[in-house]
């Protein structure tokens, strides 16, 4: 008994500490903010662009598209500098099949942010979709030089294959080649890849394969057999296909048999099939 408070005690000796602790948290609590000078007619558009900006966000999760669009397009007119309101849009015209609006509100958004890889890439892909090469083109080499992008090798392999595949239709082969080899070395990284996104690792490697089996189209294509010799190796290293597709390759070129009895590691695949210009 002795080694015990009683529980009245305890309980009068709370009730007396508690105005105490009240008052303290009281005093540690911040103080209201009170601008000295009333905001600008900038400052209030800028907060309304705000508001706007976030019902947009919540409509667009709600799937509700029109009301989405028409809060971004709102939080735009309140606050025309802001890219991130113009590049909102963006997703919604095209889903809305709004192509020439969204390649326009990319075009906005790069005016005001020069350095987003990521509405270069979406502008290229736009442009690429409406028959504008030149166009796309411009947007995937500009989004390529920028700082950021080697930071985020997942985007800048899509831009080169896709920079591939629309010089090798303007058969332009040594572009070609440059856009297809820079890929080739980014997909040879898979690791690098995963971590930025849900990828397969079989999927890169696999798709590593086909970059380097259009590299050795390419140079065989150009009369440069030896290097097309080693691409279409590279090519069957990274391939798990056993058809007959590299010795169909290596038969159509000159000494072709001879060559391919010296390379017996090129493996056994079916015939090409169409370029392609996936991007993982």
């Amino acid at each position: 008994m002795h080694g015990r408070v009683p529980s009245w005690l305890a309980l009068f000796a709370w009730s007396l500490a508690a105005p105490f602790a009240s008052a303290q948290f009281a005093e540690d609590r911040p103080q209201p903010y009170f601008s000295k000078q009333p905001p600008t007619q900038k400052q209030l558009d800028q907060r309304a662009s705000l508001h706007q900006y976030v019902l947009g966000l919540l409509c667009q999760r709600e799937d509700r598209l029109l009301e989405a669009l028409k809060a971004f397009e709102e939080a735009a007119r309140l606050d025309p500098q802001a890219p991130a309101v113009i590049k909102a849009q963006v997703p919604l015209l095209l889903a809305l099949e709004r192509g020439a609006d969204a390649a326009a509100a990319c075009k906005r958004t790069l005016a005001l942010d020069p350095e987003d890889y990521e509405t270069w890439f979406l502008a290229g892909r736009i442009h690429k979709t409406m028959g504008q090469f030149a166009e796309a083109q411009k947007a995937f080499e500009r989004g390529l030089h920028t700082e950021a992008i080697k930071e985020r090798p997942d985007i800048a392999q899509g831009m080169w294959l896709d920079l591939g595949a629309m010089h090798e239709i303007a058969d332009e082969t040594a572009p070609a080649l440059k856009a297809l080899t820079a890929a080739a070395a980014i997909l040879d990284h898979p690791d690098l890849l995963l971590d930025f996104g849900p990828f397969d690792r079989e999927l890169i490697v696999g798709r590593a394969a086909e970059t380097y089996e259009r590299i050795g189209n390419l140079y065989r294509k150009a009369k440069k057999y030896p290097e097309a010799i080693a691409a279409y190796q590279k090519a069957q290293q990274r391939s798990n296909d056993n058809g007959g597709r590299l010795n169909y390759n290596l038969a159509a070129m000159p000494g072709g048999r001879q060559i391919r009895r010296g390379a017996g590691i090129l493996g056994r695949l079916s015939p090409p099939p169409a370029v392609g210009n996936r991007s993982i």
